[in-house]
C-alpha cells in the first residue's frame, strides 16, 4: 500500500492562507505532492530555490497551479524591492487564493518570505519572526535572514 503522508515539511502559516514547505517532489513524488497541495486547497506555488521546480513528471497536476519562481540562493536574502513585487502579488490574494511558499529544505527562505509576508499584512518585524518560528522554531535560518526582515520592514515603510 503506497500512502502518502503529506508533502514534507508541510505548515499553514496562515490557516488556510499561506503555507510553507520543504519543495514539491523532494522525499516523495511529485505527482502525490501536488496532489496534497490541491486537497489542501492551495492555488499558487512560489519557488524560492535557484532553479525553477521541475514539472515534467507530472504536467497536468501542476497546470492545476499558478507557479511563480523567485530564486533566492541558499541562506542567502532577496533585494528589498524585488521581495515587495512578490509580496505585494501575494498579499492581498491570500484569501481567495492560498499560496505554498517553498525552497529546496523548507526552512530558511520559505521562513524569511513567509515573515515578510506577514510584515506586509501589518506584522512588526519581531512579531513577524515569532509568528513564523511559532509555526516551526527553524523558520529563518541565518543571522543575515532575520535582519532581512527588519530591513524589508523599514525599506518598504
Amino acid at each position: 500500500m503506497n500512502m502518502h503522508m503529506g508533502l514534507a515539511g508541510f505548515r499553514w502559516i496562515l490557516p488556510g492562507q499561506l503555507a510553507g514547505s520543504a519543495a514539491p517532489g523532494l522525499l516523495s513524488s511529485l505527482s502525490a505532492d501536488l496532489s496534497f497541495l490541491r486537497e489542501q486547497g492551495i492555488a499558487r506555488i512560489v519557488t524560492l530555490t535557484e532553479r525553477p521546480l521541475a514539472l515534467d513528471e507530472a504536467p497536468e497536476l501542476a497546470a492545476q497551479f499558478e507557479i511563480i519562481h523567485f530564486p533566492i540562493d541558499d541562506m542567502s536574502i532577496p533585494t528589498p524591492r524585488a521581495c515587495e513585487g512578490l509580496v505585494r502579488v501575494l498579499a492581498p490574494k491570500l484569501e481567495s487564493q492560498p499560496v505554498l511558499l517553498h525552497c529546496r529544505g523548507g526552512l530558511g527562505r520559505t521562513g524569511t518570505i513567509a515573515a515578510c509576508v506577514l510584515v506586509d499584512l501589518g506584522e512588526e518585524p519581531d512579531a513577524a519572526l515569532t509568528a513564523v518560528r511559532r509555526v516551526n522554531p527553524n523558520y529563518v535560518q541565518s543571522p543575515a535572514q532575520a535582519m532581512f526582515i527588519t530591513h524589508y520592514a523599514r525599506w518598504r515603510r
